[in-house]
């Protein structure tokens, strides 16, 4: 996947509001389109992350959207 190294701040942000939210990482990641395991793997600093998952991740976090649940591709 191309893209960038999530900082650390960034990733407890986004744990931050996930939480916030009451989502499991799993409900996350099925919101934005991804897997789980790709979202901890960038949440850890592992992989990196396509500019339209960023996009999407900002979304979903900052609007507390009721999307439906996309299927993780």
């Amino acid at each position: 996947m191309f893209g960038r190294i999530m900082p650390r701040a960034v990733a407890l942000e986004v744990e931050f509001h996930r939480k916030r939210l009451g989502l499991s990482q799993s409900q996350l990641a099925a919101r934005v389109g991804i897997k789980q395991p790709q979202l901890s793997n960038v949440l850890r600093g592992h992989d990196r992350m396509a500019a339209w998952v960023v996009t999407r991740l900002r979304d979903v976090l900052l609007s507390g959207d009721s999307y439906p649940v996309a299927l993780a591709a």
